[in-house]
């Protein structure tokens, strides 16, 4: 179940950074991530102390990975910037006037 509750978020986490530029990618990954959570903790036919005990597994990876995803993305875009500015120097390149 812990297992799952990990794969599950780091799939949804790796989703999102692929959003940007593949959003087959992005749907890919959360599919994945669904079919983790939906498959090895199905609490409609657990216990309510086995119910509680998924969701605060979930809570926790949740909460842990979050903050590593929010400092990932702010390193990517320190260093590469957003998508439309890098469109734009694109651009700008096949214009020549950089």
């Amino acid at each position: 179940m812990v297992q799952a509750a990990r794969s599950g978020v780091q799939n949804i986490a790796e989703g999102s950074m692929a959003s940007a530029t593949s959003k087959k990618t992005e749907l890919k990954l959360t599919a994945v991530a669904r079919a983790s959570f939906g498959n090895s903790n199905n609490i409609a036919t657990s216990s309510a102390e086995e119910a509680a005990n998924t969701m605060v597994c979930l809570i926790n990876q949740a909460s842990y990975l979050l903050p590593k995803q929010l400092q990932s993305l702010e390193q990517k875009f320190l260093a590469e910037g957003g998508f439309t500015e890098r469109m734009y120097n694109q651009r700008q390149t096949w214009r020549g006037k950089t």
